[in-house]
């Protein structure tokens, strides 16, 4: 039987305002929903206001099977927002400005989770404040025995972070998840393919491994090369699917077994709500 392991999304947990209906996002909420679907514990860690919002997002974690211990409660600052808005068939979103998960605090029970962890993923949305920055920063490196995993795909979807808050970021990354615009902002001016950027990014900063999100497919690479295993991954599917690559590696798999199996988990998931994927599909 194969061990349980933590999994924590650290950053931020929206509402989102979408056409069809109001949902949860944000890479705390998400990568932790992600972690129980796969019979995993999963751990969010953020900062919700003192508000309505606040209260439906935790249920929704709650409802989810999320570990919401370690979500805390702003007196000052709403609960973050995201609105979506379809518009002549275009998608724009708009995130609120200052927001409760910009106010992440560290605290003594945040060093006892940092510890128990065995994956951490992170992202770059979170980072847009000093504040969060550093609790982020904090416990990251309180956390030195888990994988930690930069998500350079969880932006502002209408602006590209400055290129020193990300490279901040990846320095305190063992692994990385990221799309060919991300790559681009870490390493301007190389006009090499997005796999290529890749393999010189885990060169550059040491990491051990980086999953390369490309049009549909996900691709792994590690120091010792590219894996040959290529997953086919909607969309809406890229997180469950990150996460399952993520609990192969914290398994001691493969790079190419952890992408086959990631393959297997995104096509059986319609959405991320807490239900169990079926064993089969985890199997080794």
């Amino acid at each position: 039987m194969t061990r349980t392991t933590t999994i924590v999304g650290i950053g931020e947990a929206l509402l989102v305002e979408a056409p069809e209906q109001e949902e949860i996002g944000g890479i705390a909420a998400d990568v932790s929903i992600a972690a129980v679907m796969l019979g995993q514990h999963g751990v969010a860690i953020t900062r919700l206001g003192q508000d309505e919002q606040a209260a439906r997002v935790e249920q929704s974690l709650l409802a989810a099977g999320v570990d919401v211990a370690h979500v805390q409660s702003d007196p000052d600052l709403p609960t973050g927002r995201k609105v979506v808005r379809m518009l002549a068939g275009a998608r724009s979103e708009r995130l609120d400005a200052r927001s409760a998960f910009d106010n992440l605090q560290w605290d003594f029970d945040l060093e006892d989770i940092a510890a128990r962890a065995d994956g951490i993923v992170y992202g770059l949305l979170a980072r847009r404040d000093g504040q969060a920055r550093s609790t982020m920063d904090r416990f990251l490196l309180a956390a030195s025995s888990a994988v930690r995993l930069l998500d350079l795909c969880n932006r502002d979807a209408n602006l590209m972070p400055e290129r020193l808050i990300a490279v901040r970021a990846i320095e305190s990354a063992q692994g990385i998840a990221t799309d060919a615009a991300a790559l681009r902002l870490l390493l301007p001016g190389d006009p090499a393919a997005p796999l290529d950027l890749a393999r010189r990014a885990i060169r550059e900063w040491r990491l051990r491994f980086a999953l390369l999100l490309d049009g549909g497919t996900l691709q792994g690479l590690t120091p010792d090369g590219i894996a040959a295993t290529i997953a086919q991954v909607p969309a809406e599917r890229e997180v469950v699917a990150r996460i399952a690559c993520l609990y192969g590696l914290l398994l001691g798999r493969s790079m190419d077994a952890s992408i086959a199996m990631a393959e297997r988990v995104a096509s059986s998931v319609s959405r991320l709500d807490g239900a169990k994927v079926s064993s089969e599909l985890l199997r080794g």
